[in-house]
């Protein structure tokens, strides 16, 4: 049996925050019983299966902040089921959304540089980024408009092979890198271009972070973003790594798939290392290198 929604609303009292909306006649729509809050009576089994796991609430294009509420479609407060709402930001956001996620993330942003931020995240999206769903390299982006980003390493080049003889691929990678005053290269072989990239950033950083051990891939994706430009079509990597306490996606976009997978996985080992609390090196002062 559906409950009138004024009944509802008054029934959830904090737990949910409504915004109505224009042309819809509130009186009348029903909602369902099975998203109703955790403060009825209602089996436990069906309400955790409803509400566990990130997916289960709204991002944060889906609802605006008011002080320090927000509202939201959401049909319960997350922490009403030991959950969390998670602050997104993509093209879609505003300023707000921008310094809420700033704030969960423990940076003090001035408007001015959150105003910055969305622009450059704007931009970005446009060109085929999707920080919504790399919550890593969004971070990564803040900290680094905010000068609050370490530099643990800078890419000087890096050239891939790959061989087919015997039927049989191999690939092989040469990675230059800079670290502060030290420059290193590294080799790396594998099994594609990707893999052998990964392989010889890790030869090329291990003596230097040995909290690298602790940080592996779990999963690659990549799209195609135009279809209609064929093999020089715009591509899309999604990279997901993790160490011992969770997991971090990372986004590289570019119409070259090794450029792209080169930035997601660069990204990647960068917010690893800044989890992990490793020491970046020392600048090297203008004019010594």
């Amino acid at each position: 049996m559906a409950l009138p929604l004024r009944q509802y609303l008054e029934n959830c009292g904090d737990v949910l925050f409504y915004a109505p909306v224009r042309g819809v006649d509130h009186e009348m729509f029903a909602l369902p019983p099975m998203i109703f809050p955790a403060n009825h009576l209602f089996p436990s089994r069906q309400l955790q299966s409803w509400n566990v796991g990130g997916p289960r609430f709204h991002p944060a294009s889906m609802f605006v902040f008011v002080g320090a509420r927000y509202l939201n479609f959401n049909r319960l407060h997350p922490g009403a089921v030991g959950n969390r709402q998670q602050v997104l930001v993509s093209e879609l956001a505003g300023r707000s959304n921008v310094l809420a996620k700033a704030s969960e993330l423990g940076l003090d942003l001035s408007p001015e540089l959150a105003t910055v931020v969305l622009d450059s995240v704007k931009e970005a999206e446009h060109r085929g980024y999707a920080y919504e769903a790399a919550d890593a390299s969004f971070e990564l982006l803040v900290r680094k408009i905010a000068g609050a980003l370490p530099s643990w390493f800078t890419l000087d080049s890096y050239r891939v092979v790959i061989e087919r003889a015997a039927a049989a691929d191999r690939s092989e990678a040469i990675v230059r890198l800079r670290l502060g005053a030290d420059r290193v290269v590294a080799v790396g072989e594998g099994v594609g271009p990707v893999h052998a990239l990964d392989q010889a950033l890790r030869r090329g950083l291990a003596d230097f972070y040995p909290q690298l051990e602790r940080i592996h891939l779990v999963d690659y994706k990549v799209r195609i973003l135009d279809g209609r430009a064929a093999t020089s079509a715009v591509t899309r990597v999604m990279l997901t790594s993790a160490d011992h306490e969770g997991e971090w996606t990372t986004v590289g976009v570019s119409d070259d798939i090794v450029t792209a997978s080169w930035e997601a996985l660069a990204d990647g080992v960068a917010f690893g290392l800044l989890r992990a609390g490793a020491q970046a090196p020392e600048p090297v002062a203008a004019g010594s290198a």
